[in-house]
């Protein structure tokens, strides 16, 4: 079919070319990522952790349970996370519809606690008698 070699190794390089770039933007592919996250009694949680799985990419959810996180790639694994709630991982496959995650409550029980206190004391000094 070709008789240059040359031209016949360009055209499939060329090919080749144009097949990966094309691979690598289907890869590609990014969106914003909206949703709610509420209790097991349908209650708003607010400020629960909502981060892209493997990145420090993350947001809290507002105080209705409302969330949006933007630069997440299709099939991308966010993780919610609340206190006292069991953790939940939820895959994304479409941008169009928002997602609705509801938390269980955690069966563990909180085994200590920590407190810790600031302050300052100013030592007086009372004239000698």
């Amino acid at each position: 079919m070709f008789k240059n070699s040359t031209f016949a190794c360009f055209v499939w390089l060329l090919l080749l070319g144009v097949c990966t770039n094309l691979r690598v933007q289907a890869q590609e592919v990014t969106g914003t990522v909206q949703g709610k996250v509420t209790g097991e009694a349908g209650e708003a949680l607010p400020m629960a952790s909502v981060k892209l799985k493997g990145t420090t990419n993350g947001v809290v959810s507002d105080a209705n349970g409302n969330f949006r996180l933007e630069r997440v790639k299709l099939n991308a694994t966010l993780v919610i996370s609340y206190v006292n709630y069991d953790e939940k991982e939820v895959t994304i496959t479409d941008f169009s519809q928002p997602v609705q995650v509801k938390l269980g409550s955690s069966t563990k029980q909180l085994t200590d606690v920590v407190v810790v206190g600031y302050g300052a004391t100013r030592k007086k000094r009372w004239p000698a008698l």
